[in-house]
This record gives structure tokens, C-alpha cells and sequence, in this order.
């Protein structure tokens, strides 16, 4: 049995066992679930909508306090940094991934390996949408020879576009269509931003990407509506400044042992500050980053446990509160505290109270049970969040659901 909860580009999945148990479940890759201010591709928001069905529904204390969601929506494509998953169809090509530093400063570029010339590139299958879209990837260097190739197939050579360009030289080399809407971007470090117009208006069009018979690093795929590239956007978030930004529930008790689930990707590395704490900051039960590579679980000013948690990742947190027995679980990894007997009130996200330990991250979902999950239920859980953002790796190697999601 299955309790599923639809959006227009996803789904969230609850199994039946965990549906009387979620008390708040938001997650920024459910375009339904967001109220927004306006079109633009970075927006803000005056509600992230509970997806539980409690009527829980965040929002912020003043319209200057407002986080920015960063729309993943906007980005067509899954998976735009793990080369290696499954969703890209391999011709020709090997990749080695998390070789080498990526444009935002993490260990998450591939290397990417091709041996056939206008035959070795990742592919999606799925057609895009009808319409005037611009594909971009990142690309880097290995050796002088070193390639990338774009191509956008649609099955016949009607407006399609292929190229290859000399990731040193940045020489363009057009193999058929129109190569004048290629953008080339130095991002530093090596690194090279390319984009091309995408014109599906008639007929739809997979993209390609490749390395000709070269080796590249390859990071950040990326494909927007519109004739220009857009920022590149990984995954969904509501994006918090470390200065105002603050959303919040409507009060309710909540008292141990219950669990709390997130993901998020870590932007402010230098100081103190909440997370995700209760309603009103008291009881406080928060999950708050520490030190420079450490984010801990709280209960009042006690430090139950605590995991590395470096700038730039993004991770997957469980807070199992009960008592003596709680457990900080850091992407399936686990340690120990005692939590006390505090519950919560509610839920606040990006600061202790109203104004104070404002906190500088990303983040991606949030779920809270109100009670432990099993073990099963627990691994599940992390199967579905690391496959769902494309965080799987992160699990141990002996994690049930490292490779493949989990079926409820």
C-alpha cells in the first residue's frame, strides 16, 4: 500500500505504515506547494505549503524576511552533476565521477571519456518540451585535445544543432546547423560555461552531451526555457541569508520521542546559527551547525550528537529525539546523545527565534514524524530523499538503498 502525494513534477511517496505519522512534510521540488510572488526565475515566497495534509503551512514574520527559492524547476534536467547515475545514457563513454573540483568549489566533477568522434556522448532520452530552449553544461580541460560536444537530436537534421568545441583554443567546430547562438563563458579555475539555443518549436529534441574521442571534466548540465542561460540551478531550495531570512508553523505539541528528516546543502561555514528549531525557540530542539565542518543536534543547550558537514554539500539529516537513546543520522551514518525530554512547538526554519542565529543554507525538504521510524522505515526514508536529489552516493556502502530507490 501507498500513500502518494502528486505534483507537477514529482511525487512525494509515504508509505502507508508512515501516514498517520507526518505531522509537516515541505519540499521545495513540489512546484504545487509554493505560493509565489512572482515569475522570475529566483523567487520569494510568501508560503511553502505543508504537503501533509495537516494545514501546517509555513510562513515568514515580514515581507523582508522572506527566503528565496531557488527553482531547480527551472532546470529541466535531474542528476546534473552525477554523470554516473543511470538517467544518462551512455554511448561510447565512461565516466569517472567526483575527480575533480567543480566550478562551486566541491569534489563533485566527472571525468568524462569518449572514444568515438561524434558518436561518444551522455544522453537523455526524454524529449524536451516543444519550444526555444538553451542547453549549457560546464566543461574543463584535461589535455590540449580535450572536447566537448553538443548535440540536439530530434531524430531527423531538421533545426538541429551539432558541435564541438577545443576546451583550450575554445575553436568552434560546427558538424551541422546554426553554431552563432553558442555562448562561451570563462568561469576561472579552467573552467568553461557553453550554451546553445535549442529550437524544438517543430519537432522535439533530446540533448547530448560529449567529449568527441577526447577526455574532459564535464560538471552542472543544464537546460531552460528561454534563448539565454539561465543560473545554473542543481537542485530546489529555499535559499535563507544568515541575516533575516525566517519561516515558521502555526504552534503544536509535539513531545518524544518524534523524528525530524531534511535535506539541505550548507552555505555559511563561519558561524553559529539554527536551522531547524521549534516554533518559538522553546523547547528548543535544533538542529544547528556548530563549527566549521560540524552540525549538531540540540536539545536546550545540550549537544546530543554531531556530524561533518562542510560548505558546499549537500546532506540529508535524521533527528531521532528519545531521550537518552537519540541519534543524529547524517546521510545513514549515525551517533548517539541524549535529548533530554524536550519536545517541540512547531517548527522554525532558518533562525533560533524571531532575531536571533539566523542561518546562511539551502534548504530542500523537510519532514517530521511524530514518532521513531523503524529501521526499515528510516533506510527508506534516506533511499528515497538521496535518489529523489541525487545524493545517493552519500549513503554507506552497505546502505540497502544506495543503488536503487526504494519501492513502498
Amino acid at each position: 500500500a501507498e500513500n502518494r502525494v502528486i505534483a507537477s513534477n514529482g511525487i512525494l511517496w509515504t508509505p502507508a505504515s508512515l501516514a498517520t505519522a507526518v505531522q509537516f512534510w515541505s519540499d521545495a521540488n513540489t512546484e504545487t506547494s509554493l505560493t509565489l510572488n512572482n515569475q522570475a526565475v529566483r523567487q520569494t515566497i510568501s508560503q511553502w505549503n505543508d504537503l501533509s495534509g495537516n494545514n501546517r503551512h509555513l510562513a515568514q514574520a515580514t515581507a523582508g524576511a522572506q527566503p528565496t527559492l531557488i527553482r531547480g524547476m527551472g532546470n529541466l534536467l535531474r542528476y546534473t552533476q552525477e554523470f554516473d547515475n543511470a538517467y544518462w545514457v551512455k554511448a561510447n563513454t565512461t565516466v569517472t565521477p567526483n575527480t575533480t573540483v567543480a566550478p562551486d568549489g566541491t569534489m563533485t566533477a566527472d571525468t568524462v571519456v569518449g572514444t568515438a568522434w561524434r558518436n561518444s556522448f551522455l544522453q537523455r532520452g526524454d524529449s524536451l518540451p516543444l519550444g526555444i530552449h538553451t542547453q549549457s553544461i560546464y566543461a574543463k580541460a584535461i589535455d590540449t585535445n580535450s572536447a566537448l560536444y553538443i548535440d540536439q537530436f530530434n531524430g531527423t537534421d531538421t533545426n538541429r544543432r551539432r558541435f564541438s568545441i577545443n576546451l583550450t583554443t575554445q575553436i568552434i567546430t560546427t558538424h551541422l546547423g546554426d553554431s552563432s547562438s553558442v555562448i562561451i563563458q570563462t568561469i576561472g579555475n579552467g573552467w568553461l560555461r557553453v550554451s546553445v539555443v535549442v529550437d524544438s518549436s517543430t519537432a522535439p529534441n533530446n540533448i547530448r552531451f560529449g567529449t568527441d574521442d577526447t577526455s574532459a571534466y564535464l560538471w552542472g548540465a543544464m537546460v531552460n526555457a528561454g534563448s539565454t542561460p539561465n543560473e545554473y540551478i542543481g537542485r530546489n531550495a529555499l535559499a535563507t541569508d544568515g541575516v533575516d531570512d525566517r519561516m515558521f508553523t502555526d504552534s503544536f505539541v509535539l513531545p518524544q520521542p518524534f523524528s525530524r528528516f531534511s535535506v539541505m546543502t550548507r552555505r555559511d561555514a563561519s558561524n553559529d546559527r539554527h536551522i531547524l528549531n521549534s516554533r518559538l525557540g522553546t523547547p528548543n530542539t535544533a538542529l544547528w551547525q556548530n563549527v566549521a565542518t560540524a552540525i549538531s543536534m540540540f536539545a536546550g543547550a545540550t549537544v546530543s550528537s554531531s556530524q561533518t558537514f562542510t560548505n558546499g554539500q549537500t546532506s540529508q539529516f535524521g533527528e531521532l529525539y528519545n531521550g537518552a537513546s537519540s541519534s543524529l543520522v547524517n546521510n545513514g551514518n549515525i551517533t548517539t546523545g541524549n535529548a533530554g525530554i524536550q519536545g517541540m512547538d512547531g517548527l522554525n526554519i532558518g533562525s533560533w527565534n524571531g532575531s536571533a542565529n539566523f542561518s546562511q543554507n539551502d534548504i530542500h525538504s523537510v519532514l517530521i514524524l511524530n514518532r521513531l521510524p523503524t529501521t526499515d522505515e528510516r533506510q527508506r526514508l534516506e533511499g528515497y530523499l538521496a535518489h529523489r536529489y541525487g545524493i545517493q552516493a552519500q549513503l554507506p556502502g552497505g546502505h540497502p538503498f544506495r543503488n536503487t530507490p526504494p519501492l513502498w
